[in-house]
């Protein structure tokens, strides 16, 4: 008997591990997207230019191969449970579009990112999936801090991507000593 699975978009997560304590609750997070998306999750640890994130995140993209999603899943961040399905969805439902942007929640519920938009510390990794066609080329650079999320996502939409605005969301900074102590 022939048995067919449902087609599952390739999802790239790419984490720039810097606390790698947290790598089991991360990985926890992800379980539920193995149900809509093929996971490839690239943690990323040192990289020969040493603990900078913009270069762990531009290692993972090299890796990448194939078309499909990436989100850069910080690991101070959680994914919310609604997160895949909302993607997914999304995706069926805009078949065309390239980026989609996410609100941002404090682990206590509080809105922390409500409508991300392209400026200045208004936008997060946390708060972006992007189809990798449309980011390639595009490389992160610490010379960009203190706002290289901005930069590298203000470069993608200004090649003409325009970002649509999701339901899903995300838990910003969860994973932190201040945010779980409060």
């Amino acid at each position: 008997m022939l048995r067919i699975t449902p087609f599952k978009p390739l999802l790239y997560v790419i984490t720039a591990v810097m606390r790698d304590a947290n790598l089991g609750l991360l990985a926890e997070s992800l379980r539920p997207a193995s149900q809509q998306f093929s996971v490839r999750w690239l943690p990323i640890f040192d990289t020969s230019r040493g603990n900078d994130a913009a270069e762990k995140r531009n290692v993972g993209m090299r890796m990448i191969h194939e078309p499909g999603w990436i989100y850069f899943l910080d690991d101070d961040n959680l994914l919310h449970s609604d997160f895949t399905d909302g993607l997914k969805q999304a995706i069926s439902k805009f078949p065309d579009t390239k980026v989609f942007f996410f609100p941002s929640y404090r682990i206590d519920g509080s809105m922390c990112l409500p409508s991300p938009t392209i400026m200045p510390f208004c936008v997060d990794t946390a708060s972006y999936a992007v189809y990798s066609t449309a980011c390639e080329g595009n490389w992160w650079s610490i010379a960009e801090l203190p706002t290289p999320d901005y930069w590298w996502i203000k470069r993608v939409c200004d090649r003409g991507f325009e970002p649509k605005l999701l339901e899903a969301h995300v838990y910003y900074n969860a994973l932190r000593a201040d945010q779980l102590s409060n």
